[in-house]
Formats: structure tokens, C-alpha cells, sequence
């Protein structure tokens, strides 16, 4: 071996390193940000579709047994019953009271009085003190909204209020700003300025989103995307 192959192969060896050591900081970056948002909103994703495929198993296909009729307040009945809740209010389509809009930011969903009004809709409290509400219409078709940490504020979307959604063509709940995914204009308009910030959550398992501005820049200048998904 001459020289220069000698002097090669060892930045070779040293590329190697670096590229190994920055996975390893990413990693540990990324352990680090599985904070207590991303494991409230992951948790919520994996029990909801989780109670999904069960009630799927017993009673079929879930398009086939979603359809908006008459009957959909059962068949939300039935996918309740596998998700083990407690206590449930039957808000209605006209309960306006604190217990079914217990702030503001719901009323983002609320299409009462429009084109698609609200069928049916609930609120509970989940075994992990999650407030939820769950609700059906023919715009979003099923809808559940998570506040993570009950009726503490600051009930803002995308800080403590995360929601996932299903339509006609779904067979799982997906979580809400997924078509933001792979576009990081989308990204930001959707999720650093407006607070659709579900998918963020559940694609990349942190809740980095919480430390930008609505530009997506970090304090130390670094801006997130779908390729730098860390203010570190």
C-alpha cells in the first residue's frame, strides 16, 4: 500500500466515524425530546387505532360499518366500548355547555350551523386523564380531540390539543396535519403558525415544535423541517 492509498483509506476511516458518532447524537437527541407531550399524543394514537382494529375484527371492514346513517352513534358506540373508557357526556348537536366546549380552540371543529353539521358527539375522560372529544359529521367524519393534560390551560392546538380524524375512505385514525408530510411549506403553515401539529408529533416522536417560532426557527437560528426535526 503507497502513501496515498495509506492517506485514502484513513479519511475513509475517519468519515466513517463522524457518520457513526452523528447517529448516535441524533439518537440521543432523539430519546432525550420523547418528552411528555410526544408520549401523551403517541400513546393516545396507539390506543385509539388499537381499539379500532379490535372493533374491526368483530364486526368487520370499519367503511363498512362507518357509513354516515342513522346508525352511527351505535357503531362509535362500539368502537368506545374497546377503548375502555370511563364516564362519557352525550353532548348532542346543540350542547353548548362548559362540560362539551371547554374552550375555544374546539370551536375550530365545530361545523354546527354550516354545511356539515355535527351528527353526534361525546366527551370523557380517559384512563390516562386525557380530556377527549369525539364527534362525527360529514366534513371531518370521525374526529377525536385530545387536551393531554385535562382542562389546564394553556388549550391551545398544538401545545396541549392534538387530534386525529378518519373519513370515508379511512380505515384507521390518522393524525391531523398528515398531508403536511414531506412538504415543509405545508409544515409551516400548517403546524408552527397554525397549531396542526398531530402528525408532527407522531411522524418524527418529539414535541420540538413547542421550542420555534411560527417561522419554525429555533432560539439558536436552526429552523425545523421534515429533514431537521431537532433545535439541537
Amino acid at each position: 500500500m503507497n502513501n496515498k492509498t495509506k492517506i485514502i483509506a484513513v479519511l475513509v476511516g475517519i468519515i466513517a466515524v463522524a457518520f457513526v458518532y452523528t447517529i448516535a447524537v441524533n439518537l440521543q437527541q432523539g430519546y432525550k425530546a420523547y418528552d411528555y407531550t410526544a408520549k401523551k399524543v403517541l400513546q393516545a394514537y396507539n390506543e385509539i387505532n388499537t381499539a379500532l382494529y379490535e372493533a374491526q375484527d368483530k364486526y368487520g371492514n370499519f367503511n363498512e360499518w362507518s357509513a354516515p346513517d342513522a346508525s352511527d352513534k351505535e357503531k362509535l358506540e362500539v368502537f368506545m366500548q374497546n377503548m375502555n373508557i370511563g364516564k362519557k357526556i352525550d353532548c348532542g348537536i346543540n350542547d353548548s355547555s362548559e362540560q362539551c366546549w371547554w374552550n375555544k380552540d374546539l370551536l375550530h371543529y365545530n361545523y354546527k350551523g354550516k354545511t356539515n353539521p355535527i351528527q353526534f358527539a361525546y366527551t370523557f375522560v380517559d384512563k390516562h386523564e386525557n380530556l377527549v372529544y369525539v364527534y362525527h359529521n360529514n366534513y371531518w367524519g370521525y374526529l377525536m380531540v385530545y387536551d393531554i393534560n385535562g382542562k389546564k390551560g394553556p388549550n391551545t392546538r398544538g401545545k396541549d390539543i392534538y387530534y386525529f380524524q378518519t373519513g370515508p375512505d379511512n380505515v384507521e385514525f390518522v393524525p391531523g396535519g398528515e398531508d403536511q408530510l414531506g412538504s415543509n411549506n405545508r409544515l409551516r403553515n400548517g403546524c408552527f403558525k397554525n397549531g396542526c401539529c398531530c402528525a408532527w408529533v407522531i411522524r418524527t416522536g418529539n414535541s420540538e415544535h413547542l421550542k420555534v417560532n411560527k417561522d419554525g426557527y429555533c432560539q439558536n437560528g436552526k429552523r425545523l423541517s421534515w429533514f431537521n426535526t431537532f433545535c439541537k
